[in-house]
């Protein structure tokens, strides 16, 4: 883990690109995969939460450009959410959740394709 310096002045970075960034790329979710992938190897299990509200933004955006629907990438990064319902809450309402998450994919067309 990073001291919280060179964590927070990351962070701040991370989240300042896809502020001013995000809209000109070619492969917005790039950028996305880059950070998840950044937090998720520099936060403890404690900070769960934060990598689930960064998967969650991503799946809102991404999910709303069609040519991202079958990308495995983002079928992953929804699965990876999915995951992080399954393993913070109660077993009654992770179920509820989890069915509700796939209701929203099939919904979507996320990764109806993809085999």
């Amino acid at each position: 883990m990073l001291d919280d310096q060179i964590y927070s002045v990351t962070k701040i970075e991370f989240e300042t690109r896809l502020f001013n960034d995000l809209e000109l790329l070619d492969d917005p979710l790039d950028l996305f995969i880059e950070y998840i992938s950044w937090l998720n190897n520099n936060i403890g299990e404690s900070n769960i939460i934060e990598l689930d509200k960064l998967l969650i933004r991503c799946i809102s955006y991404i999910s709303k450009i069609d040519t991202y629907y079958n990308d495995p990438r983002l079928l992953k990064i929804w699965l990876w959410h999915i995951d992080n319902i399954i393993n913070n809450s109660n077993e009654k309402s992770s179920f509820n959740l989890i069915i509700k998450e796939f209701q929203k994919m099939l919904n979507i067309g996320i990764g109806i394709k993809l085999s």
